[in-house]
């Protein structure tokens, strides 16, 4: 089992749902308040639903050095092949073996297993393709943090592509998701929970933590630094962070829980760094930026989380899916986007693919049945490896 929130499906699997941190789900929810009639942009009276503008946080609670350093032996890394050239796909298998992060050809015929690590979850690729930035369990968790729910402890680390090596960049009582590379490749983005509570020997898996919030990791440095409040005392969780190309500001979608059986999402825009966020669109979630930077895809929670695209100022939209879909990657070119599709049947999410222009909306290509391969997908990038 795994306390974490379920960025296979977006959709809060039942089993995750129903321990006690899962809540928190890395935009996971649907069923929020409703929205715009046209899916367009919030009005200016929504605008009151976006958080007071924080000054850039520091980094409290994250002592690292009262923690063991985990090694590439420690999660169990191995290199298995190079990472092919051309247009691909990137993906993990999140299952207990065989552990691997693969790529695919886009036309879902051929691919490859990168390498092997302790069941990695999130990850992300550098504008260059030469990083593969990626979060994974910590087999030594319990021992080391006192914590039984499995995967609680997510450290970031970079594989080099050319080398086939990988080197640790945030360790410590973290759990790092939504991995993206900022313009010129010298930033991580992030959502973090941290300060996780030990438990007791009872099995008294309470899980606290301090809920998401977005950071920023400088690279090659690796510096820390918050850039959304701490605001998990309203179980309110800011998510997926994409930076616009020049660096000016950065979208990302915020969670919160209103009650027990209800969550709103929000898209944000906030001036970097640390400015006063405005909502760019209400009761949506996991907004991805074009390859061009002029529109982005969310999953819409008036529509059951089916995926839409608009402009950023929210004109010129379009339905691309007609089910719920999530970790939307754009192709390189902009002309499609992928998916993963949760299979209820199946438990698992396949990886499907439309046209960005809604044309294909009622006829998605799979380019990846995990059905058949037993696959536990959780994450994509799409991407050109020089």
């Amino acid at each position: 089992m795994n306390g974490r929130p379920a960025r296979a499906s977006k959709l809060l699997l039942p089993w995750l749902a129903a321990l006690p941190f899962a809540s928190a789900a890395c935009g996971h929810s649907n069923g929020g308040a409703a929205g715009p009639v046209d899916g367009g942009p919030a009005t200016d009276g929504q605008a009151a639903d976006a958080p007071d503008a924080p000054s850039c946080p520091t980094a409290e609670g994250l002592d690292a050095g009262a923690y063991p350093i985990p090694t590439p032996a420690s999660i169990q890394f191995a290199a298995k092949a190079a990472l092919p050239s051309g247009e691909q796909l990137l993906f993990n298998d999140w299952n207990p073996q065989p552990n691997t992060v693969s790529s695919l050809t886009p036309d879902g015929a051929t691919s490859t297993v990168v390498f092997a690590i302790y069941r990695a979850w999130s990850l992300g690729v550098s504008h260059d393709g030469k990083s593969i930035a990626f979060s994974c369990g910590d087999p030594d968790q319990q021992a080391d943090f006192g914590l039984q729910i499995g995967d609680s402890i997510q450290q970031t680390w970079i594989y080099d592509v050319p080398t086939q090596a990988i080197h640790l960049v945030a360790h410590g009582n973290i759990n790092d998701e939504c991995h993206t590379f900022g313009p010129g490749d010298t930033t991580l983005w992030v959502c973090r929970r941290y300060d996780f509570a030990e438990e007791g020997d009872g099995g008294d898996l309470t899980g606290t933590n301090k809920g998401y919030r977005i950071g920023q990791i400088a690279l090659p440095s690796n510096e820390f630094t918050f850039l959304t409040a701490d605001e998990s005392s309203t179980s309110t969780y800011a998510l997926y962070p994409q930076p616009t190309g020049d660096g000016q500001s950065v979208y990302y979608s915020t969670s919160q829980n209103v009650s027990a059986t209800e969550t709103k999402s929000t898209v944000l825009d906030m001036p970097l760094p640390c400015g006063a966020s405005s909502v760019a669109r209400a009761s949506a979630h996991e907004p991805v930026l074009s390859p061009d930077g002029t529109r982005y895809v969310y999953a819409d929670d008036t529509d059951t989380g089916a995926l839409h695209a608009s402009n950023l100022d929210g004109t010129m939209g379009v339905k691309l899916t007609s089910e719920a879909g999530t970790n939307a990657a754009w192709s390189p070119d902009g002309t499609q986007v992928a998916y993963l599709f949760y299979d209820g049947t199946a438990g698992c999410s396949h990886i499907d693919v439309v046209k960005s222009d809604g044309s294909t909306a009622t006829s998605p290509t799979r380019l990846r049945d995990c059905g058949k391969t037993g696959e536990f997908i959780t994450e994509l990038a799409w991407f050109v490896e020089p």
